[in-house]
């Protein structure tokens, strides 16, 4: 006789969500370091073009080049504007999606753990069955003999 928990479909739905959760949270860990090292390296550029602005003011750079670094520049602040907002959002969709996975593997944990009281109820029903099973053969030899 083989054990046969009676929710394993629900159980297995539910591996299956709490797994796609924890990858979606993954992801967006992933976005978050990306967007956080995208945003690290745009001082370093600002430094790069002022630097660059310093040396062509002294060299009597062309007033066209002056007006493209200062364009450079203002992409820059509003690129490290647009990262810092995508940061902002990226850690608001960690912190539901935490939540999602959370509730996800808590519902997960009381199924196995369902499961596994019932795996063990099983087992010790059938221990006694055979303990059972072990006495009756054992009178049953002992009044023929």
């Amino acid at each position: 006789m083989n054990f046969r928990f009676a929710l394993a479909a629900v159980l297995s739905l539910r591996e299956g969500l709490e797994e796609r959760a924890q990858l979606r949270l993954e992801r967006t860990q992933l976005e978050i370091s990306h967007c956080r090292q995208a945003l690290e390296m745009v001082p370093e550029l600002q430094r790069a073009v002022l630097s660059m602005r310093e040396r062509q003011l002294a060299a009597a750079t062309p007033a066209a080049e002056l007006h493209f670094q200062e364009r450079t520049r203002q992409g820059l602040r509003a690129r490290a504007r647009a990262l810092q907002g995508h940061l902002s959002e990226l850690l608001q969709t960690r912190e539901q999606q935490l939540e999602a996975y959370q509730a996800a593997r808590r519902d997960r944990q009381a199924l196995s753990e369902l499961r596994d009281r019932q795996l063990l109820e099983f087992e010790a029903r059938l221990a006694r069955q055979q303990q059972r099973r072990a006495d009756d053969q054992f009178l049953s030899n002992s009044r023929r003999g």
